[in-house]
């Protein structure tokens, strides 16, 4: 008979490290990297023992955080010239 799950299921939505690193489009030895550099300032992440989920709003978010909107052509020159 199989044994009862104790461990609390994951947050729906919450995807594996893997699955975390395809949705953005990076390496999954990044996250990896960033988790255990925090100054590098990866994705936050969840620990469920020793599995590590990342929430899908939190990579959004995260994306969101790292968004850079370039100077449009006129303001660049003007920015160079400073």
């Amino acid at each position: 008979m199989p044994r009862p799950n104790k461990h609390r299921p994951a947050p729906a939505g919450a995807l594996n490290t893997e699955s975390a690193a395809n949705y953005l489009g990076v390496s999954a030895s990044y996250l990896e990297a960033c988790r255990l550099h925090p100054e590098r300032g990866g994705p936050p992440y969840v620990r469920l023992g020793r599995i590590i989920r990342y929430l899908r709003e939190d990579l959004d978010a995260w994306l969101k955080a790292g968004r850079v909107t370039p100077l449009p052509p006129e303001r660049a020159g003007d920015a160079a010239a400073s």
